[in-house]
């Protein structure tokens, strides 16, 4: 199981920046992924993104983010078998002022299951986030 993301920063409607790369999937991912295969009780969704100060390594086991603003996934896809695709934005008038230091995947039940850390964006009202993450949940190397 792997992730990946990729983060367009959108100034005055025009991309700026590209931040791409790997990202951390947490162990509670693996729990998460045997429960649902089975239909145990109990299981929940990926639906929401949030936006974090925090700054430290990523590991498989994080929890949470940093001073976190979570809020919904904008949409997702299955481009290919064992591979969706989570899309979502952070507007112009969203988390002003503040640093943004890293990004998460969360569950309804607001557990972690991906977290990426960036160098830092400054958010200003005039910049806009547009962010695709890639998690490929299977391969079929034996």
């Amino acid at each position: 199981m792997k992730g990946f993301v990729k983060i367009e920063i959108i100034k005055d409607g025009s991309v700026t920046g590209v931040i791409e790369g790997p990202n951390i999937i947490t162990r509670y991912t693996q729990e998460l992924l045997s429960k649902l295969l089975v239909g145990a009780p109990g299981t929940v969704i990926l639906s929401k993104v949030g936006f974090g100060t925090g700054s430290s390594t990523p590991t498989p086991d994080d929890t949470g983010l940093t001073d976190a603003y979570i809020k919904p996934i904008t949409n997702y896809s299955f481009p290919e078998p064992g591979v969706i695709c989570i899309n979502y934005t952070l507007e112009e008038n969203e988390m002003n002022g503040i640093t943004i230091r890293e990004i998460g995947l969360f569950t309804s039940d607001n557990k972690l299951i991906a977290r990426k850390v960036l160098a830092g964006i400054e958010k200003q009202d005039i910049l806009k986030l547009n962010s695709t993450r890639q998690l490929q949940l299977f391969t079929s190397e034996v």
